[in-house]
This record gives structure tokens, C-alpha cells and sequence, in this order.
């Protein structure tokens, strides 16, 4: 009866290799600078959404969570665009989804984003696939399987998985993230990746898209304050090597984590953190970064001398480039008058400008 079901509801698009997948917490900054991209970028881009909620930790009543997850996906729906696929990736509230019923968990999503495609990991428990089934056949739109290099019997797993849910092969999505490759050699990267990619028969699922991050897990890793520097972007390069490659039967779209670690930082972003501009170029990103806003007479006004600086730096895409171009342009002359910002603004405009610069490079 599954089998059936899924054939007669999927009305879902394919895409190609020459397609984006934005792997993104689903914060308001990310989900805010998606409202500014443009219908090409739209169309080009299917963005995999990792569920947040503000919620206490051990929160058990259903009614608060059932509340704080239909409010979370009214905001995709509203910023991402009613009718617009996404992927839902919901393993962060494993536990916090436990108390409800999936009958609960159904009509919230089903009512709130109907587009939605279900994100299955081939290591979640099997309380929660069991779950995350009812959800996908609930929602009629097969699956996205999102599989980690970390284990060797990640293809049998999905076979499982597959045999069990009785699902199509071309109704799945299959993400294939290699996380952080951030340090990592080039020889390294690609080890992972063809031992990833080689795990599979690629060419029947209905979407293949290779996700990594070289994104530093801290700025500081990488920069002191005051500084200028730049990062290389190993995960472009090496989905860009893979593009290349002619012994591949199936090409992967290209995934990342934006201008973000893929990890959540401990105790998330520190209320006093530096001032910091994270700019994506063709090959590196450049990134800039003042002082703790307490220790500077500026505070966070310092974010309007970054933008000056990478204005006439000679790496700046130019005003009309992105909604976040268009904003680091206002902060530089003083037009937009706009006094202090804060670290969901300087990682809204960071993303913006992202989104665009990928697809431009697809």
C-alpha cells in the first residue's frame, strides 16, 4: 500500500548536477536572507533544512512542542515560499518528537509546509524511522536518505531501509555529506568522496547531491581580531573535481553548509561576539573580523568598517550582486544610516551574498 501511495503523490521536481543544496539550521537569519533571493535562485537552489525550536531542553507536553514546531515551519513557509520544495531534516528534536503521536507530528507539518520532503538518516534509531516513515507517507512525497561516510554499511543500511519502507528508489533524494573537510588534504577529500559516492548504484534515485563543509568551526581557528583572512573553499573544489570526473555514471548536485560549520556551536553564538563579515569568493572566502564590541569604542558599529574595507578591497560583487551586497554597500557610504547591527544580521547578509555566488557558479 506504501508503494502505492508514494506513485500517485509525487509531484515533486528533479534536479539536476547544476542544482544547489544549502544545508542550514533553519535560524531566522538563514531563513530571512532565502526571502531575498531572487526566482532564478529560487528555482536553482532546494535547500535541507535542519529543525531548530526554542523550547526548554526536557520540554514533554505536546501542546508546547506541537505549538513551537507549526510556528517554526510557518516561518519556512512564509520566507521560503509556499508551494517551494525543501527537504526537513528534523533528527536535532529526536528527543523532544518522542512525545508525540505520529498522527500529532503529521498534521502540524502537513498542515504547515505540504511541500516538505522527509530527511531519513541511515543512523537514526528505529523509534524515530519508524517515525519519520509515517511522516513521508503521511506527507506523499517520498524521502530525502541522507547518509555520513563514518560507516562502512551505510549502502546496506539504505538497502534495508529501503526494503522496509517499501519505497521506490525514484522517489528518493539521496544526500551524501562528507560534514567537515575543513584541514583536510586534497587527497584526503577525495579518498572520502569516491568512497562515498562508489557505495552506491546512483543513477535511480530520483536526486544525488554531494554535500561537504570546509567552513572553520570557529573564527578564531583560523584569524585573530582586527585581521583580514582567507579560506580556501575545499568543498566547492572538490565537487567541482568530481563534475569533472568521466567515471561517474551519475553527477551529484553540489551541497554545502553555507558560511557555517556543520556542528552548532556550544552554547550557540556568544551575545558579545567580534563584529565579523564572511564573504564568499570564487575559490576562498574572505573573511574579516574586529573586536569583542566591549572592548571597542565602536561596539558592533565596526561591521560598517569591514564593509568599507572589502568595498574597496577589490573582492566586492558589487551593490546589485545580492540583497547582502546590496546592504554591505549601504553599511560602507553611510546610506542606510542603520547604527548598530548584530550576529544574526552579519550572518544574514553572509548568506545572502552565498546563495547568489553559488548559483552564479553552477
Amino acid at each position: 500500500m506504501a508503494k502505492r501511495h508514494f506513485l500517485l503523490n509525487w509531484g515533486v521536481e528533479m534536479f539536476s548536477h547544476r542544482h544547489y543544496v544549502p544545508i542550514l539550521k533553519m535560524k531566522r537569519g538563514e531563513l530571512d536572507a532565502l526571502v531575498g533571493t531572487s526566482l532564478h535562485e529560487k528555482s536553482s537552489m532546494t535547500p535541507l533544512l535542519e529543525a531548530l525550536l526554542n523550547i526548554d531542553e526536557g520540554e514533554t507536553d505536546p501542546t508546547i512542542i506541537v505549538d513551537a514546531l507549526g510556528d517554526r515551519l510557518m516561518q519556512v513557509a512564509n520566507k521560503w515560499g509556499v508551494g517551494r520544495s525543501f527537504f526537513l531534516d528534523l533528527s536535532f528534536l529526536e528527543g523532544a518528537l518522542a512525545c508525540l503521536t505520529s498522527a500529532q507530528l503529521c498534521s502540524v507539518v502537513g498542515s504547515c509546509v505540504p511541500e516538505a520532503i522527509v530527511v531519513i538518516h541511515h543512523d537514526m534509531s528505529a523509534v524515530f524511522k519508524s517515525q519519520m516513515y509515517a511522516l513521508a507517507h503521511s506527507q506523499g512525497r517520498g524521502c530525502c536518505l541522507r547518509v555520513a561516510d563514518e560507516n562502512a554499511q551505510c549502502a546496506h543500511l539504505i538497502q534495508q531501509l529501503l526494503q522496509s519502507f517499501e519505497l521506490p528508489i525514484g522517489s528518493i533524494d539521496l544526500v551524501l555529506d562528507l560534514r567537515s573537510v575543513f584541514g583536510q588534504s586534497a587527497h584526503i577529500i577525495n579518498l572520502r568522496t569516491s568512497s562515498l559516492m562508489n557505495m552506491f548504484q546512483l543513477n535511480g534515485f530520483r536526486t544525488v547531491t554531494l554535500a561537504a563543509s570546509a567552513f572553520p568551526s570557529a573564527l578564531s581557528l583560523v584569524m585573530q581580531a582586527n585581521q583580514v583572512t582567507f579560506v580556501r573553499r575545499d568543498d566547492w573544489f572538490n565537487w567541482i573535481s568530481v563534475i569533472n570526473q568521466s567515471n561517474y555514471t551519475r553527477l551529484p548536485a553540489f551541497g554545502d553548509y553555507s558560511i557555517n560549520h556543520p556542528d552548532l556551536p556550544e552554547g550557540g553564538i556568544p551575545r558579545a561576539s567580534a563584529p565579523n563579515l564572511r564573504y564568499t569568493l570564487d575559490d576562498a572566502w574572505y573573511l574579516a573580523k574586529g573586536q569583542g564590541p566591549q572592548y571597542h569604542p565602536d561596539g558592533n558599529r565596526q561591521f560598517h568598517t569591514l564593509c568599507q574595507a572589502l568595498v574597496v578591497s577589490g573582492y566586492f560583487s558589487g551593490a546589485q550582486f545580492s540583497w547582502g551586497d546590496g546592504e554591505i554597500s549601504a553599511y560602507a557610504t553611510g546610506a542606510a544610516a542603520l547604527g548598530n547591527t548584530n550576529a544574526e544580521m552579519w550572518r544574514k547578509i553572509g548568506f545572502s551574498h552565498h546563495f547568489a555566488k553559488v548559483i552564479s557558479q553552477i
